[in-house]
């Protein structure tokens, strides 16, 4: 099966304008030349990828899949054309994180802003994402770059270990009666119940630091990464969330340690390998001066 990106271009035209018309202009073609293209990759994939409602067509279940499968590979296409296309001694381009929410971020942001200042032609694009995510996409070529907080397996990748810690904390509201103490207990939240991290090691950690107590609790709710929505949750009164410390508390809510308290490090990974272009590396020097620095002040 051989399937052109020209073709996957103008699949994911179609499925983005919702109508072949409209998709032909876009495109600059005709819109029996579109139509044609798209039977053709149906008959080739053996499924049909539209469906035909008046004016408007819809992706069937099929199309979705193939969606995201388009989607990753031009935009990995794109990229690898972009770094081919960039000459050695110029330091341009994207440069793609996936992070997790992270203390971290504000050391990142420090040697971002610094790189840039050098290389104004140099732009950056973070995904926001849960390790599993970041890996997947690291993995497919989609990242330059991930964020991952422990528990995860680093050995696959070269890395640098990011300077601060995460501390994990119980995020509730003032008016909570666990709010008057000055750290919370596995004993303290065996009553309670609790929003937690809905990728499995995380939710291993949690279990353990709980330990026997984990029993008792009223039940979990499990939630990926938005710390809106998690503050919208507990302000509303679904719970205490365990999760990661962050400076930006709504007024209503605070946040107070563990104890025993979890402590996560952080790291910069990426693929193993030479990277594929000079903006890359001028990142990574970037991130093992600013290290230095870190190691210097303490």
């Amino acid at each position: 099966m051989l399937m052109e990106l020209r073709v996957l271009r103008y699949f994911l035209a179609i499925a983005r304008e919702e109508n072949m018309t409209k998709a032909a202009s876009v495109l600059h073609l005709t819109q029996p030349t579109l139509s044609r293209q798209i039977h053709q990759l149906e008959q080739e994939l053996g499924t049909t990828l539209f469906i035909r409602n008046g004016h408007h067509i819809f992706l069937t279940a099929s199309g979705m899949r193939l969606k995201q499968r388009a989607q990753d590979l031009v935009e990995l296409a794109d990229r690898t054309e972009a770094e081919m296309k960039q000459k050695d001694e110029i330091i341009a381009g994207e440069i793609s994180l996936g992070i997790g929410e992270t203390v971290n971020m504000v050391f990142l942001s420090r040697v971002m802003r610094s790189l840039q200042a050098r290389y104004p032609d140099v732009v950056f694009s973070v995904y926001t994402a849960i390790a599993d995510d970041v890996i997947c996409r690291l993995d497919q070529g989609l990242l330059d770059f991930g964020v991952l907080i422990e528990p995860v397996d680093i050995t696959r990748y070269q890395f640098l270990e990011l300077p601060k810690k995460d501390r994990w904390t119980a995020l509730l509201p003032k008016a909570h009666p666990l709010a008057q103490k000055e750290a919370l207990t596995p004993k303290d939240l065996s009553q309670e119940r609790l929003i937690t991290a809905e990728r499995k090691s995380v939710q291993n950690l949690i279990d353990n630091w709980l330990g026997a107590y984990g029993n008792r609790c009223t039940s979990m709710n499990r939630m990926n990464l938005s710390l809106f929505n998690k503050c919208v949750m507990v302000e509303q009164g679904l719970g205490i969330a365990l999760g990661l410390d962050f400076p930006y508390v709504p007024e209503g809510l605070l946040m107070k340690p563990l104890d025993p308290p979890i402590e996560n490090r952080s790291y910069l990974v990426w693929k193993k390998g030479p990277l594929l272009s000079p903006v890359l590396g001028r990142f990574t020097d970037e991130v093992r001066r600013f290290l230095s620095q870190e190691a210097e002040d303490e």
